[in-house]
């Protein structure tokens, strides 16, 4: 490297090296979103925007509504369901007959390696079977892929959503008053805060009753919430709905909610 240097390479060299990392990590994440947590998250492409705008205004008036959305979210929650039915129904056939019985999902190594003489296990597998009475819907002791797609999406089976509500009372009510207060619901067990109890408590007595709680048991309270984020987020002018262009221009700015994730999903489910 020539006489003076003593074996060291020339701080040029370096330099430019060090210019050639930042430069191809500058490519590697160019137009990625940083995250609070440090992260990094590509967004939607403006052609994905568009496209996904389309799906989410129902009525085609140009603007997308908070009840369009959500109503976009419940079918595609049940398209997605019934598109996973047959991979489940591969995986939870045990026997390969066909069908899933309940020995086949009793059969699942989640139960197997629980200690059989559990109190705990007893009252999961009695849960389960009455899920799946509820799930099987032509009472042939059989989920079909139907079927099978209500047991382990329980949001998109009404009967379902009730039946896991009360389970809910039946872990937390501790006064057996048939509600869960405000101290039950929110222990600190469970990702829960203050606003999750006002916005379900509907009638506002201090109490979630079963009926307030399917909207937690089905998603349908989570699914509100990431909503009216995404309307804030996107929403330009302030009339409480989406238009094309605003949610093509705040796809970087929605990168960075937790509704990206549902919007992924989306344009994956729906092959935007």
């Amino acid at each position: 490297f020539g006489q003076g240097s003593q074996g060291s390479l020339p701080q040029s060299f370096f330099g430019m090296n060090v210019w050639l990392l930042m430069a191809g990590f500058t490519a590697c994440f160019a137009g990625d979103v940083l995250l609070p947590d440090g992260g990094m998250v590509k967004p939607l492409s403006v052609e994905q925007m568009s496209a996904m705008h389309g799906h989410l205004d129902g009525d085609a008036d140009g603007k997308a509504s908070h009840d369009e959305v959500m109503h976009f979210w419940t079918l595609t929650r049940r398209s997605m369901a019934k598109k996973a039915a047959p991979d489940l129904m591969e995986k939870m056939d045990l026997d390969k007959d066909g069908k899933v019985s309940l020995d086949d999902l009793f059969g699942d190594e989640i139960f197997q390696k629980a200690d059989p003489g559990s109190q705990a296990l007893e009252q999961q597998l009695y849960h389960e079977g009455q899920k799946f009475m509820l799930a099987d819907e032509n009472n042939d002791h059989y989920l079909d892929e139907t079927e099978v797609s209500s047991f382990f999406f329980p949001d998109s089976h009404d009967g379902i959503q009730e039946h896991m509500a009360s389970r809910l009372l039946e872990l937390e009510d501790l006064d057996n008053d048939g509600q869960l207060t405000q101290s039950e619901f929110l222990n600190e067990k469970n990702d829960r805060s203050w606003e999750d109890f006002k916005a379900l408590d509907a009638d506002s007595n201090g109490r979630l009753d079963k009926a307030e709680l399917v909207a937690w048991e089905s998603g349908t309270h989570h699914a509100a919430k990431m909503v009216r984020q995404l309307i804030a987020t996107a929403d330009q002018n302030g009339d409480s709905h989406i238009s094309k262009s605003e949610l093509e221009e705040a796809r970087e700015a929605v990168a960075a909610t937790p509704a990206h994730e549902h919007l992924e999903d989306w344009a994956r489910h729906h092959e935007l």
